[in-house]
């Protein structure tokens, strides 16, 4: 069953910046990056529940990008996956914890 996704309005930042950067090193990589993520968020609504982050207290969950070194960060309720943002597994950016639902 398919579930109702919510983006939070910085996840569209988050994503247009990583875009910008991969076709930066070469246009078939920022393409290749933004199919991936597509991939990513059409496996989430159909179910996949990616991975807890460990120590999370709001429910935080996780899911690999394939083919790149970037998480999808979000928290499921009943029906509903709110995506708060992406995150570089090598960075630790404290400004997408701030977009998660209490």
């Amino acid at each position: 069953m398919a579930r109702r996704v919510v983006v939070h309005r910085g996840f569209s930042a988050d994503l247009t910046e990583a875009i910008d950067w991969y076709e930066a090193l070469d246009t078939p990589s920022g393409q290749r990056f933004a199919k991936s993520v597509e991939r990513a968020l059409s496996s989430l609504k159909r179910g996949n529940h990616g991975t807890p982050k460990p120590g999370a207290r709001r429910g935080e969950r996780w899911l690999a990008v394939p083919g790149f070194k970037v998480w999808v960060v979000f928290v499921e309720r009943p029906g509903l996956v709110f995506i708060a943002g992406l995150r570089h597994s090598s960075r630790r950016p404290k400004s997408r914890d701030s977009r998660l639902p209490r």
